[in-house]
């Protein structure tokens, strides 16, 4: 099944930048890129990647609008030369404008090729700013088999960028797979990554700023990644590794709490969290500030365009995705870990706040223990639990 993946930089970005998402998982999709004297043909893998609009120009809503047209045209024009069959699926991933240059892609092949040619898009934090193309560029029409969308959690409070819905998803859609994550982090934080976060080498001489965004990003990497496996995008061997390794995904979960809050993470409720806001190591200037946790996007809002998170601010889940993930681990480990971490997620589900009670069937003698074996397999997950139940 030959696939056509496309990635979609986010407004004022560019390809050259070492510390982008996109740029990382372009680079680690296993496929040809398309670019001069590359001719585009029937049954082979392909890969196209996008700057952001106002990258290689000024800003400026008009010369956003055409230049993301013309990534549009471009796009069709090269998928209709290597279109061939009924199994043929186009992959897109994107950040903020690029997440909605992916949505207006998709109805452009719609309007190409019907509903035969199908399309699965990652969304990672679409802008609300954009109104380019209103109905194009937020409904999802019935070439769309499956759509994930990450939502971030936290504003800048001045300049804030407002939450984006998806405006209508077509009637016919009755089948279509809607997935939702939402990370802690501001709106930029999404797609800083580094591959050291991944590896678990986070050097001491690290700066706070990079430490805190950097697991944000990795998370959604592979989090997407996992996407592009199951959709068919080919991937380097160590990006298939990557994606396949449940509890290299777990352990970057974890670092997320670790790193934003260490000292208190049962108790990250109010206040200000730490986390980095627009840090970008290829830019002057960027820096590290706090950022209120509730803000201007109010968990009515949240759950209006994204999903209810009851963990939202409580210490040792990010987020279902990360809850569901750790039980499941845990119980195959041993199940006094798993129900300690089920203990209290029903806690901080019903609203319960701060260090949730100890069940009844598990001594703090007996966790300890069980923890202490988990420290080899996973020891990111192994202190939050230490350190968010108390555990000696």
């Amino acid at each position: 099944m030959p696939s056509f993946t496309i990635f979609n930089i986010g407004t004022g970005h560019g390809r050259d930048e070492e510390y982008n998402l996109l740029v990382d998982l372009f680079n680690q999709t296993d496929a040809t890129e398309i670019r001069p004297p590359i001719i585009v043909t029937q049954n082979e893998n392909y890969k196209v990647i996008n700057n952001g609009p106002g990258y290689d120009c000024l800003l400026d809503s008009l010369l956003a609008q055409k230049y993301m047209n013309t990534c549009a045209e471009t796009a069709v024009d090269h998928v209709a030369k290597w279109q061939s069959g009924p199994t043929d699926v186009v992959n897109m991933v994107g950040h903020s404008r690029g997440a909605i240059l992916c949505i207006f892609m998709a109805w452009w092949l719609k309007v190409r090729f019907g509903t035969g040619l199908k399309c699965n898009l990652f969304l990672i934090d679409p802008v609300s700013k954009s109104n380019y193309r209103q109905d194009e560029g937020r409904t999802l029409y019935g070439n769309v088999v499956h759509c994930c969308r990450i939502t971030m959690e936290d504003d800048k409070g001045e300049g804030a960028i407002a939450l984006f819905p998806l405006q209508a998803i077509d009637a016919r859609l009755a089948n279509i797979l809607i997935q939702h994550y939402r990370l802690p982090g501001t709106h930029g934080t999404a797609t800083q990554f580094s591959p050291h976060v991944a590896t678990g080498m986070i050097l001491a001489s690290t700066p706070l700023d990079v430490r805190i965004a950097w697991p944000i990003g990795a998370v959604a990497k592979l989090e997407i990644l996992r996407s592009l496996c199951a959709w068919g995008t080919p991937l380097t061997a160590t990006a298939l590794t990557d994606a396949q390794n449940d509890w290299l995904l777990l352990e970057t979960y974890s670092r997320i709490i670790a790193t934003n809050q260490p000292q208190r993470p049962a108790l990250r409720t109010v206040g200000l969290r730490a986390t980095v806001n627009d840090l970008d190591p290829c830019k002057a200037g960027s820096k590290q500030r706090f950022v209120p946790v509730r803000g201007t996007r109010t968990e009515v809002g949240l759950e209006q365009v994204s999903c209810p998170n009851p963990y939202r601010g409580r210490g040792l889940f990010v987020n279902q995705q990360h809850k569901n993930l750790l039980l499941n681990q845990l119980l195959a480990l041993h199940p006094n870990l798993c129900t300690l971490a089920n203990a209290a997620a029903t806690y901080w589900a019903a609203g319960g706040t701060g260090v949730p009670p100890w069940p009844p069937c598990v001594t703090q003698v007996q966790a300890s223990a069980d923890v202490l074996a988990l420290v080899p397999v996973a020891p990111f997950t192994s202190a939050l639990l230490k350190s968010v139940l108390r555990i000696q």
